[in-house]
């Protein structure tokens, strides 16, 4: 039976390798100047990235670990739980919450750590 799911996950992964090779490098060529992601499918395998929607939510999930992370606080998902709709939500949530930290923080309202500014007169 193991050797079943293990013959079946092969096929599924070589099945979707050049999608997933082909999606990685238009990215990688649509940002020229951006860093470059690893286009070998063998590096994603070794992370459970078999799919281009694997690929995505694997991204997304990480992109919100380092956007969380500018907030003070890393917010780590475990992208094989959660949808691309889902970590998408969640990304938007953060952008906002930076979004709002930056209008506080120009506007003297907070310090770089996100704390209150009291005025005392």
């Amino acid at each position: 039976m193991k050797v079943v799911i293990t013959i079946t996950n092969l096929i599924s992964q070589v099945l979707h390798a050049v999608p997933l090779y082909v999606h990685i490098v238009r990215e990688n060529r649509r940002y020229p100047d951006g860093p470059n992601v690893v286009s070998s499918v063998g590096h994603w395998w070794r992370r459970d990235v078999v799919t281009v929607d694997d690929y995505l939510r694997y991204m997304l999930a990480e992109d919100i670990k380092e956007a969380s992370g500018m907030l003070g606080r890393k917010m780590r998902y475990d992208w094989r739980k959660h949808t691309l709709e889902s970590l998408q939500e969640v990304m938007d949530s953060v952008v906002q919450e930076y979004d709002r930290f930056q209008f506080q923080y120009t506007n003297g309202m907070v310090d770089e750590f996100n704390n209150p500014i009291e005025f005392t007169t």
